[in-house]
């Protein structure tokens, strides 16, 4: 662990993060406590190259993010769910419950029934060879 880092209960972030204020310092809000603000992950204090390799790895399980998303919306519209959450339709559920624009509901949507036919784009979108944009224009 980085020693400016402070590890969270959260499963899905492994560091609290300190976003920096006009100035560049982190803010300091009343609900965190000081000492975590103490030791959160500052971006500035990385070396050039810590800073490179967190981003590739951000890229890396961003897609992998991506590709379980499309995976579970495909499957939430297999079985319907979409109904017993009171919405017509996938794209209602999409943009209503979980808050999607328009545009990410439609673009995610056509990608899941895409990966429904082709179970392999999931496998493309996790490890980078296909976009999002990508799958939904062919």
């Amino acid at each position: 662990m980085p020693p400016n880092a402070w590890p969270t209960t959260n499963a899905s972030s492994k560091w609290v993060i300190a976003a920096p204020g006009a100035a560049g310092e982190a803010e300091n809000t009343p609900c965190y406590a000081e000492q975590m603000q103490r030791h959160a992950l500052r971006l500035e204090t990385l070396s050039d190259d810590d800073l490179l390799a967190r981003v590739a790895e951000l890229v890396t399980r961003s897609r992998r993010v991506e590709a379980e998303l499309i995976w579970h919306l495909a499957e939430v519209e297999r079985r319907r769910l979409y109904l017993r959450e009171a919405a017509d339709s996938m794209y209602v559920y999409a943009t209503t419950r979980l808050g999607m624009s328009e545009a990410e509901a439609y673009l995610r949507i056509t990608v899941a029934r895409v990966s429904r036919r082709l179970p392999i784009v999931l496998a493309m979108l996790a490890d980078g060879r296909l976009c999002v944009s990508a799958v939904a224009k062919l």
